[in-house]
């Protein structure tokens, strides 16, 4: 399970950045193929309730190592547990010796079995839950919308902080696998709380709108926005050295400065602070990377604002 969404500041020809990737450098599982009625599992119990996974023509290994396509890092699941084969119309399961073993509507598979998966399949690791969801089954796209409410931020309509913890763990994980280069960024725009008492709440949530669009109009698809805080944004870049981050950052700080801010009859200018954390073996956990790129926007802040540090 991984996950990603948007393309650079300025152009699509920006997203490359320095050393940046080319825009179909991968789809992550967790996002979300509009419209396509491609099999997938959609978790039902567990700590990422709601995840629906896209299931590709191919092998899936499950379990809780971090080598394995999905990862479920839940109690009683095996680093690595079971696999999931997909050929065309034919889907099938098979236990690869886990310790307490992969159970399909309630019967638990013996050590070498491949049992075929039918629509509606649910299947139990541990402490997790899934439902398997044949293509073309009409209940996929029930369960895309409900996975956007649970992942959507609904006043900029952009990934939430839920979304960017599980999209953190996945590329956390394939970076101690071997380093591709991920950057993350942590956008506040600056003096929000004056912008609110002065211009108004009303005005205050277009700036977040507003702001929102722009970096999601120059994010790649395979990166990801989410909405971090209150006025702060969360921007995960993948395959992309310290070098790129820190311009697209500055290409982004300056688009903002440089944009006109206007509702209702008022006007005024709008900046953001940006910090940016580029990820070494040495952070070691999502939580570290995240505390590194609040240091590095703390010190943008304490710098005067409107500026980029890392």
């Amino acid at each position: 399970m991984r996950a990603m969404l948007q393309t650079a500041v300025g152009s699509p020809d920006t997203a490359r950045m320095a050393d940046g990737p080319n825009d179909n450098t991968r789809t992550l599982q967790l996002e979300m193929p509009r419209g396509e009625g491609g099999a997938c599992l959609v978790q039902i119990r567990g700590p990422h309730l709601g995840h629906r996974i896209p299931l590709a023509d191919g092998e899936h290994k499950l379990g809780r190592s971090s080598t394995c396509h999905i990862v479920v890092p839940t109690e009683g699941v095996s680093r690595q547990h079971c696999v999931i084969k997909v050929e065309g119309a034919r889907v099938t399961i098979e236990d690869v010796g886990s310790k307490n073993g992969t159970w399909v509507n309630g019967d638990r598979l013996a050590r070498g079995d491949c049992v075929r998966l039918a629509n509606g399949a649910v299947l139990h690791l541990g402490d997790a839950s899934f439902k398997f969801v044949g293509a073309g089954d009409a209940e996929a796209s029930y369960h895309e919308a409900v996975y956007r409410m649970l992942t959507e931020d609904a006043l900029t309509q952009v990934k939430n902080r839920r979304f960017l913890a599980d999209v953190l763990e996945r590329e956390v994980a394939r970076e101690h696998r071997g380093s591709s280069g991920l950057a993350l960024l942590l956008v506040d725009v600056d003096e929000f709380k004056r912008i609110n008492d002065e211009s108004g709440h009303v005005f205050g949530d277009y700036v977040l709108r507003e702001i929102a669009a722009l970096i999601a109009r120059s994010t790649r698809r395979t990166d990801c926005l989410a909405r971090y805080g209150g006025d702060e944004f969360a921007i995960v870049l993948t395959e992309t050295s310290r070098a790129g981050a820190e311009i697209f950052g500055e290409r982004l700080r300056g688009q903002v400065e440089h944009m006109r801010f206007e509702l209702d009859g008022k006007t005024r200018p709008v900046t953001v602070s940006i910090g940016v954390a580029h990820w070494a073996s040495d952070i070691g956990t999502p939580e570290a990377f995240l505390n590194a790129a609040d240091v590095a926007l703390y010190a943008a802040k304490a710098a005067g604002r409107n500026r980029v540090a890392s």
